[in-house]
């Protein structure tokens, strides 16, 4: 059997899935709302289509076993849904939906650990929308009968997307808030549990993925500055500094995420199971003078 996977949202964690699924032998198609990135996608090897060509969209669709969504929500609406939702119940191929969320659907837990089943407290923009996309997905996809899961991301990082990058542009600061845990998860982690269930029924609706060290912003930057030696950048006062309104929300939360649930059940086990061990592994694979892009 062919299997067809389309990808709504083509960034930097489904650039590295396509690859993945591409390997092991998935067609893959991917959306863009920017002309200019089409050649760019099909360079990948990855069938790319605008999200404004509806025609081609749906023939896609309509063809596809899988489906992933990896686009940001709105203020009022989920685009894929609200685009393309009535094509949903056309299709008589599509057995599998993913949702790529966020963890910052779970707000603030002051430094506590969070599973699955923690109370949806989200403080940002960003997380409130994404838990009202959640909400929608469900309720469109409980009506369809159609299986539907909702993978819940930590901080990504990885080549090309990674501390270092901050410390060599000048863009990074040092920010120091008591009991402040973040968890994270390196990008080749994801493509291997994402590409690991793809198409496959699971036990569970909702998992986290997430690494095994959850840690402040601040330890990461002092690992990844001794690991360049390079002096840790000035201190930055929260209270009274220029960060912006959306950075500073990200300091608002604390929790540590677990993501054990999703690791047992399909029995993987993580390349990185800390950002010491993935700082170390993009260091030694670009070298102190360049970082590549993924």
């Amino acid at each position: 059997m062919v299997n067809n996977v389309l990808i709504f949202g083509y960034g930097y964690t489904t650039k590295a899935l396509s690859r993945k699924l591409l390997s092991v032998g998935w067609n893959v198609s991917a959306t863009t709302r920017q002309i200019k990135k089409l050649a760019l996608i099909e360079q990948d090897g990855v069938n790319a289509v605008l999200w404004s060509d509806i025609k081609k969209v749906r023939e896609l669709l309509l063809i596809a076993n899988a489906i992933i969504i990896s686009t940001p929500p709105e203020i009022t609406t989920e685009p894929v849904l609200q685009s393309f939702g009535t094509i949903l119940s056309d299709s008589n191929k599509l057995g599998w939906l993913g949702y790529l969320s966020s963890t910052s659907v779970y707000g603030n837990h002051f430094g506590n650990w969070v599973d699955e089943k923690a109370s949806l407290l989200a403080t940002s923009e960003m997380g409130v929308k994404r838990v009202k996309a959640e909400g929608l997905w469900i309720d469109k996809c409980n009506k369809l009968n159609l299986p539907f899961y909702i993978f819940r991301l930590s901080g990504i990082y990885g080549p090309g997307r990674n501390v270092f990058e901050k410390l060599k542009n000048g863009s990074a600061r040092l920010v120091i808030k008591d009991q402040q845990f973040f968890s994270r998860i390196h990008i080749e982690d994801i493509v291997g549990l994402l590409s690991s269930v793809l198409g496959k029924s699971l036990n569970n609706r909702v998992y986290n993925l997430a690494d095994e060290l959850p840690a402040s912003s601040s330890d990461v930057m002092s690992e990844a500055a001794s690991l360049l030696g390079v002096p840790l950048p000035q201190l930055v006062d929260i209270e009274n500094s220029d960060l912006s309104k959306k950075h500073l929300s990200f300091y608002l939360d604390s929790k540590k995420i677990n993501g054990d649930l999703l690791l047992k059940e399909v029995n993987y086990k993580l390349l990185y199971p800390s950002y010491k061990i993935g700082l170390r592994d993009i260091l030694s694979k670009t070298g102190r003078n360049e970082v590549k892009n993924f």
